[in-house]
């Protein structure tokens, strides 16, 4: 075989091996997403006023963050279990989905009387939020760090953060299904606390999981 074509058969190979993983992982948040989602409505039900609270600003913009934080830890994960770095483009858009909320919680800030934010900032049930938020990512977790150790992260650690980024988001989305604090304070406060909780286990796991 000519240097040419070998070279371009390990360059296939790794195409096709890349994009087994990219399936995979997806195929691992769906089923994570899935699992965290069927223990909320079936262990707690969803919230009663979801006919008129989909249509509330801060309900759209809590769902919308979460959203933008499981799509975009998704990407970057894609990226962290490649050999090679990770894109600066793709680190800067992990901060749309805090962006989005600082600047929903600096509006709720300027537009609320300071006597109604105390009870914005703690709502009904926080302590459960940063409990239930991290025990509906673990299927997430199980799954895709599961795949991830087919992968070969550059930076074992920084891909189990990522990891543990993308499953608290997927936590906090099933979470959504039930929670009706939608405060922006109490979204930015709780909920980020629990998904950090998350990513923290998440480089954890990867430093000692993920290592080649």
């Amino acid at each position: 075989m000519r240097l040419e074509d070998l070279l371009r058969t390990l360059a296939e190979d790794e195409r096709g091996a890349s994009y087994n993983l990219k399936r995979q992982l997806a195929l691992a948040v769906a089923s994570g997403l899935l699992a965290a989602s069927f223990l909320v409505l079936t262990l707690a039900g969803s919230r009663p006023d979801w006919g008129s609270a989909i249509f509330a600003h801060d309900v759209l913009t809590k769902v919308g963050a979460a959203f933008l934080l499981v799509g975009s830890s998704f990407l970057a994960l894609r990226e962290a279990v490649q050999p090679t770095p990770i894109s600066r483009q793709m680190l800067a858009l992990l901060w749309a989905a805090p962006l989005l909320l600082l600047i929903a919680a600096a509006a709720e800030l300027l537009t609320s009387p300071p006597n109604v934010w105390l009870s914005a900032l703690m709502g009904t049930h926080p302590e459960l939020c940063v409990v239930m938020v991290p025990l509906l990512s673990m299927p997430s977790m199980v799954a895709v760090f599961y795949v991830m150790r087919n992968g070969a992260a550059r930076s074992p650690a920084r891909a189990g953060a990522l990891a543990g980024l993308l499953c608290g988001a997927l936590g906090a989305s099933a979470y959504m299904l039930r929670c009706t604090d939608d405060a922006p304070l109490f979204v930015i406060t709780w909920y980020a606390t629990a998904v950090i909780i998350v990513s923290g286990l998440g480089a954890v796991l990867g430093h000692r999981l993920l290592r080649w």
